[in-house]
């Protein structure tokens, strides 16, 4: 008898939506941009491989986690990192995401699928 509860509960368990997918809402849905009072025009935050010849100041090293809480929920790609990187840029006021790494994909200690980046968030000099 317990061990059909138990059962059925796991089942359950194992079809409940990701819970993290909900509080974050979708992913990708559009860019995330640059606020319009930030000393340049308004548009989406650029996220490369590469660096860049242009002087700039590096904001912040940053790192981004993009994981499948569950084994039906969404297997992460590099664009989910790429987007977080994106929001965290948007609240340093960055002009640009660079030297964008990315990690191997792989099972977490609390998660089905992983893929982890690192980039720069840089700010142009001389605007």
């Amino acid at each position: 008898m317990h061990r059909t509860i138990l059962l059925a509960a796991l089942i359950l368990a194992g079809c409940a939506s990701d819970p993290a997918r909900i509080a974050e809402g979708p992913r990708n849905v559009g860019t995330i941009a640059a606020r319009s009072g930030s000393g340049r025009a308004a548009g989406p935050i650029p996220v490369t491989t590469a660096g860049t010849s242009r002087p700039h100041v590096v904001l912040e090293n940053m790192t981004a986690t993009a994981r499948q809480i569950t084994i039906f929920g969404k297997v992460p790609t590099n664009a989910d990192v790429d987007s977080d990187l994106r929001k965290r840029a948007a609240e340093l006021d960055a002009d640009a995401v660079i030297n964008v790494r990315y990690g191997q994909q792989g099972v977490g200690l609390v998660s089905w699928s992983q893929i982890s980046g690192e980039g720069q968030a840089i700010r142009y000099t001389g605007r």
